[in-house]
């Protein structure tokens, strides 16, 4: 198991090891493309990236904002289908919205 060094997600074998500005890393296959385009993103401090309100991980690209309970919450990619089915399983009682009961 590898940890991917842009999103910080978990992944066995749908991966790749890059060979950037002379340092090896481990990127999953969802980040390897942007990788590819942008090298940079790679290297990036981890705290300027953003985190994903809905699963805790930090992304770098194809995030959107999804509005609920009055509130604005940042969501990856990978959550944006789910989360827009159903917002209350993934954002209820954060950001000072009500949980659910």
């Amino acid at each position: 198991m590898a940890t991917c060094n842009v999103c910080g997600a978990a992944f066995w074998a749908e991966g790749e090891s890059m060979l950037i500005e002379g340092n090896r890393y481990d990127v999953c296959k969802r980040c390897a493309a942007s990788v590819r385009e942008n090298p940079s993103i790679v290297t990036q401090k981890k705290s300027s990236l953003p985190y994903c309100d809905a699963c805790g991980r930090q992304h770098s690209n194809k995030c959107t904002t999804v509005k609920f309970a009055g509130q604005d919450f940042t969501v990856c990619g990978e959550c944006i289908p789910p989360v827009k089915e159903n917002p209350a399983d993934f954002l209820a009682g954060k950001k000072g919205t009500e949980p659910e009961s």
